[in-house]
């Protein structure tokens, strides 16, 4: 049975809401009935213990009902890593707590027995409290995945139990040498990522020419080397960029061995796993068919194999609804852009042949939209409209400045964008801003969409990575709330 929705700010609870629950995000159907009643218990079980504690850890917060929200489909998290186990059962998954460090996510998945990439101190901290504190677990589930820290954050991470950590770089390994004497290393090596959405190693990764240098001044100091990482860029496109990465790997091991040292037993294939077919040219599914099969025949059985997903697991478990606080029509393709025609007053103006119009939401890209500036990543919207009782369970606008939670069930409309408005009226090319007092805020511009009203809703689908993550805090923006529940 699905577990209702929480809000963990202040322990509200209800019924998820639809769109969010049945319409939107992965239901996982491809698991034996056997594993599947005993999945299901174990993500009830997790989901409640999650949300229950993140709603005591900030009881008394006061969340404003306008602006916008997000709907967090627990059970689709917990669905991706049992696909991810099925496809790469020999690959143990490190979640990539940095794309969305949600505490109760992190529990959830510490709950069902996942390993964590942590890139940072306060992720090292969170995670170890989800974990309970115990070092031994620590140890065994954490990989500080940075190859360049901070000496205080590394001895930090050692006094929690952390002892597998990346380097690649002299000063490093000096610095492991003096701090943490007694940490498990993974070399970092460089890769061909230029087909990534975020190339990394431009700033990550030993060079070829380093690494015997490098596997040699580790020995030296006596440090352990026990394997190889390498990562091919977040939101990678490239097949050949996971193959070239694990040959790149295997010259390692066998280098290790051409210069005496112990014998290297870890690879860490990083991320850049898509979070949905359709986010990338290439699927999961084209992924695991290159890398399957790659690893058995470069690896034997003594060799460990990890992975730091982090898309592939949160991005289609959270939806984003957010509220038009405002709107301001103009004349011309450029004016709600900020040309040079005068503003427009009144709906009246969206009557006009050459009328645009600029909604200014309850969310942006100094919160979760920062993507859209970053790394010109689209955010497809969706018209959202409320049913309720008075309604007779048929679908229409909230009123304006009410919200959707507050009138029943949210039921998803069809694509906001396209021809015909869907009876809604004109389509006008459309600007979405976010809330702050600054001109850069913009997330999408010349987008068709229906004429909105303020106070109605729209929501955006796989919103579950690097979006609440890099939040700024800018103008006072906030995160939005997070309703939790599970689909499965």
């Amino acid at each position: 049975m699905p577990v209702p929705v929480t809000r963990p700010a202040t322990g509200v609870t209800g019924r998820p809401p639809d769109f969010l629950r049945s319409r939107l995000l992965p239901r996982l159907d491809a698991i034996e009935d056997e594993e599947e009643e005993a999945s299901a218990t174990g993500v009830a079980a997790a989901t409640a213990a999650a949300a229950a504690a993140a709603a005591a850890a900030d009881a008394d917060s006061d969340v404003e009902e306008e602006g916008a929200f997000y709907g967090v489909d627990l059970g689709a998290v917990a669905s991706r890593l049992w696909e991810f186990h099925a496809a790469l059962p020999r690959v143990r998954p490190y979640f990539a707590v940095k794309c969305n460090p949600d505490p109760v996510v992190v529990k959830l998945l510490a709950a069902l027995g996942a390993s964590f990439d942590c890139a940072s101190k306060p992720e090292i901290k969170m995670v170890a409290a989800a974990l309970g504190g115990d070092a031994d677990d620590v140890r065994r589930r954490v990989v500080y995945a940075n190859p360049c820290k901070a000496a205080s954050h590394l001895a930090f991470a050692r006094s929690v139990g952390v002892s597998l950590t990346t380097f690649d770089n002299a000063d490093e390994l000096h610095k492991m040498a003096a701090v943490a004497p007694d940490a498990q290393l993974l070399l970092r090596i460089a890769t061909e990522d230029a087909h990534a959405l975020c190339p990394l190693s431009s700033k990550f990764g030993a060079a070829a020419a380093d690494v015997p240098g490098l596997l040699r001044l580790g020995a030296r100091l006596g440090l352990a080397i026990v394997g190889v990482a390498f990562h091919v860029g977040s939101g990678c496109t490239s097949l050949a960029s996971y193959s070239t990465a694990l040959d790149a790997s295997r010259g390692v091991f066998d280098l290790a061995v051409r210069l005496g040292l112990p014998p290297l037993r870890v690879v860490d294939i990083g991320g850049g796993f898509p979070g949905f077919d359709g986010d990338s040219s290439i699927t999961f599914d084209d992924i695991v068919g290159v890398v399957r099969p790659q690893i058995d025949e470069l690896f034997d059985a003594s060799v460990d194999v990890i992975a730091e997903p982090g898309r592939y697991l949160v991005t289609s478990a959270y939806s984003l609804a957010t509220q038009v606080l405002s709107r301001r029509f103009a004349r011309g393709s450029g004016a709600a852009d900020g040309g040079g025609a005068p503003p427009l007053g009144g709906d009246a103006a969206a009557q006009r042949a050459d009328a645009t119009v600029r909604y200014h939401l309850g969310d942006g890209v100094y919160g979760s939209f920062k993507d859209a500036v970053i790394l010109g990543v689209s955010f497809p919207p969706r018209l959202l409209t409320a049913a309720t009782d008075r309604l007779g369970g048929g679908c229409g606008s909230p009123d304006v400045g009410s919200s959707p939670r507050q009138g029943g069930l949210l039921q998803g409309g069809a694509a906001a964008t396209g021809g015909g408005g869907g009876g809604r009226g004109r389509v006008l090319p459309s600007t979405l801003c976010g809330p702050t007092n600054d001109a850069l805020d913009v997330i999408m511009r010349g987008v068709p969409l229906p004429l909105l009203s303020v106070g109605e809703w729209l929501y955006f689908d796989n919103m579950g990575a690097y979006t609440t993550s890099l939040c700024t805090g800018f103008d006072d923006t906030e995160k939005p709330p997070m309703y939790y529940y599970s689909s499965v």
